[in-house]
Formats: C-alpha cells, structure tokens, sequence
C-alpha cells in the first residue's frame, strides 16, 4: 500500500474520535466504551495495513492533528463540548432533563456550521466506498460516533477535573500531542505570505 493511504486515514479522522478517551477514564456509557474499543482496534487493523516507517503512537498523531487541522479543535475539545452538553452529573450541569441534554448534543457543531452528527455521517458514507484503500476491516457504521451515544440511558455521568472533563495529560499521547498541537498553531502563524515580484 503505498503513501497516499494516510490521507484516507487523514479523511476519517473523525469516525475515530473516541479513540482519544483515556483507557482509565470512567463515566460514560457501555456504548461508548465499546466503540472506544472498536476503534482502537481498526485503526491497529489499517496501522498493520499501511506501508509507514512509524510507530503506532505516531499513527495516532497523524488521526489527532487530522482532526484539529480539519474541525480547529482537539480530540479532547471535541469530547468535552459532549460531555457538557450531555453530562448527567447535577453538580456540574444541574438538574438537566433528558429531553433537554438530547437537543443539547443534537445541536452540536464543527467549525460552527453543519451538525457534527451530519458531518459523520457523511464521513461513514465515504469510508465505505473507499475501505479497501483505507485499510479497514470493519463496517464504519459499527463504530461510528452517534448522538444517541450520549442521550437518555447513555447520558455520561463524569465528574470534571478543575472545570474540565478529558485532560490530555490524561493521555500516554501527551508529549507529541503538544508538539503537534504547538506545531500546528507555529505553522498558522509563522507561514510567510508567498512574495511576489515587482516590475522594474
């Protein structure tokens, strides 16, 4: 398989957004941490698949800094806005319906704009007709992040850390997710406006 796979990799970054929560993180429900599981598991299956000279950590880098590049926030932004809008913890949301918390996460969105529930399903759609050159083995739909992962019966109970919920230094990832995170943010800032010619 050759180079250009990472970048379907890059393209489904996405569906593998509960990838990033911490083994050791407790309070959410059975069907997040099943496809927490699920898709740590097909991205070891497309990482084996993959022609790179990389680590696994360093494949895990390259879904991370897809997401921030494409979406402008981080895994753990991305998770913390659902567990805020979903959280069933009174302390920390009060005492917030189920009916309520459901259109909280159904109003969720990236970069401002579309649904990330539409967002992902469009992503899903095009992973299978290119799971062949993604390297995968399972059906996306299996593990894809849905809004009903967050609602009614599956509404996380999280106590927050410091007015937090996921920490990245929660996370193995820690050092390299900042030089990718520092990097990222260096190179919007930094990159020099191309120059161009004056006529004598």
């Amino acid at each position: 398989m050759g180079k250009n796979n990472l970048d379907y990799v890059r393209g489904s970054a996405i569906n593998f957004l509960y990838s990033f929560i911490p083994l050791d993180h407790t309070g959410f429900s059975k069907d997040v941490y099943d496809k927490r599981d699920k898709q740590l598991k097909e991205l070891k299956h497309i990482y084996q698949r993959i022609n790179e000279n990389i680590t696994f950590k360093h494949f895990r880098i390259i879904v991370y800094n897809a997401i921030v590049r494409k979406y402008n926030e981080t895994p753990y932004h991305m998770l913390n806005r659902l567990i805020m809008a979903s959280n069933r913890n009174e302390a920390i949301s009060g005492d917030v319906s189920d009916e309520v918390a459901a259109k909280k996460v159904d109003a969720i969105t990236v970069n401002g704009k579309e649904s990330i529930w539409k967002t992902i399903k469009k992503i899903v759609d095009w992973i299978i007709g290119i799971i062949d050159k993604l390297g995968g083995n399972q059906n996306p739909n299996v593990y894809a992040p849905k809004n009903r992962d967050w609602q009614y019966e599956n509404r996380p109970k999280i106590q927050l850390e410091n007015g937090a919920g996921i920490q990245e230094s929660s996370s193995s990832l820690l050092p390299l997710l900042l030089l990718g995170s520092a990097g990222f943010l260096m190179m919007k800032k930094s990159t020099p406006k191309p120059k161009t010619r004056t006529k004598n």
